[in-house]
């Protein structure tokens, strides 16, 4: 029988609508467990999906006021602070007495901050549909992209490191006097371009936090659905907030600078742990730490030269060889073990993996000298400049880490009692216009021996 012989017999029969209904709901039936398996699978592999360190609160955990613990505009970090689609949520006993800075000194945004009585913080929160959820321990909340109308900067591999992440390290650890809690979790709920095109950002942020990461779909998620969410402990780090309210942020266009001043010197090693996950999570050995600051890891020092040679801001080739010329003849003597990585040639792992046990770093001023993170604190980095022009980007970060940082213009140290006089960036355009860098190579053989020397010293 012919296909339409067929389909006019059960037509005629009656049977035609039955088979149609019945193919009807067979592809309903394919159609919704399709689109099951698809909800499914997307839950299932949505970052973090079943690794968030939270409990649903109940009766025991409300009842605690909102306080304010420490940290500078831009990096306020708070106990017991709520969030809920769109609004921060501040409880206290009595709201006028709120211990709370403006909004404009804590984020920006169009998020508002809204303060309620303690008294009516569990009727409120019943009232409204929705989960509660609670993050026990310490979160970095990055409020960078929370204002469309401002750059983020957090696809830059030194704004995220040393600025934003850096800076909310420290202001959790200034407001508990550095007492051991752990690694926090971290926070990105706005900016979903986060990562570079590197793949440095990523790398570092799962081998620093592994999976405790909160990105933008997940918030949103909880945001939709209406879930109160509160933090035991947080940071929220605002770029813009401390520029406008730091003076020594803006004068030095250095976002971090402010909080880092609070630090006491030389600072405590509070970035080791951290520094250990990322090399355990990538399967690195842990470096020691060094017996005192300026001291060598091992009997014999390490130096880095980070080469950019391929770059338009670099060295002349003479200088640059001479340079080279002096760390061969050190190695040669014994004196020092020497890397010269082409970072920008290097995957995330074997950038840390060729900093880890440095302890002298070498380079131009340049997004390069971010990778003193992956030093043990203690080192010394000496940072290359045009003459006449200085910068605090890998200064502050130094600063922060405990290193020793030297400015060399040529054939001369740059003390900080001169750039510290410097109402703030010194002629930036000089270090981004294609001039050459000079470096006097007797005067780096001269510095590299005589800070051998002194790693070497046993006090």
């Amino acid at each position: 029988m012919s296909w339409s012989n067929w389909v006019q017999a059960l037509s005629n029969s009656g049977s035609w609508e039955k088979f149609r209904s019945k193919r009807r709901n067979t592809n309903i039936l394919m159609i919704s467990g399709c689109i099951f398996l698809f909800l499914i699978s997307t839950y299932l592999y949505t970052p973090n999906a079943f690794h968030f360190d939270l409990i649903i609160v109940n009766e025991i955990r409300l009842g605690k006021p909102t306080q304010l613990v420490g940290g500078v505009p831009g990096f306020y970090v708070f106990q017991d602070l709520w969030y809920r689609n769109g609004t921060f949520y501040a409880f206290h006993e009595n709201v006028t007495d709120v211990p709370l800075p403006e909004k404009d000194k804590i984020m920006s945004g169009p998020h508002t901050i809204m303060t309620r009585p303690l008294s009516t913080q569990e009727e409120l929160m019943d009232s409204q549909i929705g989960q509660i959820r609670y993050f026990n321990g310490q979160t970095i909340f990055l409020n960078d992209g929370a204002d469309q109308y401002n750059w983020s900067y957090l696809n830059w591999f030194y704004h995220l490191a040393a600025e934003a992440l850096l800076g909310g390290i420290v202001s959790l650890g200034l407001s508990n006097d550095f007492l051991e809690e752990g690694v926090p979790r971290l926070m990105i709920p706005w900016e979903g371009n986060w990562k570079d095109g590197y793949g440095i950002n990523d790398g570092m942020v799962k081998g620093i936090f592994g999976k405790d990461l909160v990105e933008r779909n997940q918030w949103e998620m909880w945001s939709i659905s209406g879930e109160w969410i509160g933090f035991e402990k947080m940071v929220i780090v605002d770029r813009y907030a401390s520029h406008r309210h730091n003076p020594i942020a803006n004068e030095w266009n250095k976002m971090s600078l402010p909080i880092f001043e609070e630090l006491p010197s030389p600072p405590p090693p509070f970035f080791a742990p951290y520094r250990q996950n990322l090399l355990q999570n990538l399967h690195l050995s842990v470096s020691t730490a060094r017996g005192r600051v300026g001291k060598a890891l091992n009997d014999v020092p390490k130096i880095v030269y980070l080469d950019r040679q391929e770059t338009s801001r670099k060295l002349s080739d003479e200088d640059n060889d001479g340079i080279l010329g002096v760390l061969r003849d050190l190695e040669k003597d014994g004196k020092a073990h020497v890397g010269v990585p082409h970072l920008s040639e290097m995957g995330f792992k074997n950038q840390v993996k060729a900093i880890k046990d440095a302890d002298i770093i070498i380079g131009i001023h340049g997004n390069g000298l971010t990778d003193q993170m992956w030093m043990p604190e203690g080192g010394m980095v000496i940072e290359l400049f045009i003459p006449d022009a200085f910068l605090r980007d890998y200064q502050v970060l130094s600063q922060a880490l405990g290193h020793r940082h030297i400015a060399i213009w040529n054939d001369r140290i740059l003390p900080p009692s001169e750039w510290k006089d410097i109402d703030g960036q010194m002629n930036p355009t000089l270090m981004h216009d294609g001039t050459l860098i000079p470096l006097n190579t007797p005067f780096i053989q001269t510095l590299l021996e005589d800070l051998i020397v002194e790693m070497n010293q046993h006090l």
